[in-house]
């Protein structure tokens, strides 16, 4: 999910990794795009939010310098906070954080690339797809 603040993103830190990237995660099945973004951005940052609009969808096939044992989709919808939790270290995340452009943190370029977030940061209309 896309939370932005101020021309900063909102990330979450991986707590096993140490990188960074969009909250988020695989859909479940019986949830539809927008209930699992909000089912997720609630798991890994206590924010709760409501998915609006859909901003890109990403092939990761089309990711060819990272192999992929599958095939899947990702989704990126537009969040807006509806309550802000403090954050509190989970299973998945160990930190959360807004970060302009200029100042990102190691990224897990399997989750999020600085090159989408600069996509996502300058668009306006439509949305995007690779």
């Amino acid at each position: 999910g896309l939370i932005k603040k101020e021309n900063r993103f909102l990330l979450v830190e991986d707590l096993r990794t140490k990188e960074w990237s969009l909250p988020g995660g695989y859909a479940e099945i019986g949830c539809s795009p927008k209930e699992n973004i909000e089912k997720e951005v609630l798991e890994e940052t206590g924010l709760v939010v409501t998915a609006k609009e859909l901003l890109a969808v990403y092939d990761t096939d089309k990711r060819k310098d990272i192999p992929q044992l599958f095939q899947y989709y990702k989704m990126i919808f537009s969040c807006e906070i509806l309550e802000n939790h403090p954050f509190e270290k989970n299973i998945e995340t160990s930190n959360c954080a807004y970060f302009s452009l200029d100042n990102l943190p190691p990224l897990s370029i399997k989750r999020t690339t600085k090159e989408q977030l600069m996509a996502l940061m300058n668009q306006t209309t439509g949305a995007l797809s690779d």
